[in-house]
């Protein structure tokens, strides 16, 4: 148990038996735990979400491991950590305007960064609303393709 639970993210632990969870997890008061859920969260390397029932069902999402490399792609397409628009924009919103070339349904855009529809809509939101993408619907689709604006930028920090 200690080390499924230890790898999970550095803010989690497993000592003598008991769970250690981030400082800032709510809990009234210690609990014996009787049922442990564990769900694996498109976020940064550090995130941890982690909240105990009164009832003593622990619930616990970490990083999903390798979310970096899938994001980045494979061949041409391989960024390194240092990627100016992955530190400025952060990862997904890079890959989504480097993708944005040509026009793309949010469906399969979806599918392409493993992410659900609403996690892609919200980022294509905010890249739209900084005049970087744009979205139009056709038909019972939603396409995406980058703006003018958004390819300068990914031409000036790639």
């Amino acid at each position: 148990m200690a080390s499924v639970l230890g790898d999970l993210s550095p803010r989690i632990s497993f000592v003598d038996g008991n769970l250690v969870l981030p400082a800032n997890t709510p809990l009234a008061a210690p609990v014996a735990l009787r049922r442990l859920t564990l769900t694996p969260v498109v976020s940064g390397t550090r995130a941890c979400v982690a909240r105990v029932d009164a009832d003593g069902h622990a619930h616990i999402g970490y990083p999903l491991a390798g979310l970096a490399r899938l994001l980045r792609g494979t061949g041409d397409e391989e960024r390194t950590p240092s990627d100016p628009l992955a530190l400025t924009l952060g990862e997904l919103r890079a890959v989504i305007l480097r993708k944005g070339t040509q026009s793309m349904s949010m469906g399969t855009l979806a599918d392409l960064l493993h992410c659900t529809a609403g996690t892609v809509t919200y980022h294509c939101r905010q890249l739209e609303q900084a005049g970087l993408l744009c979205r139009e619907r056709q038909g019972r689709e939603v396409r995406i393709c980058r703006t003018l604006r958004g390819d300068a930028l990914v031409d000036a920090l790639s």
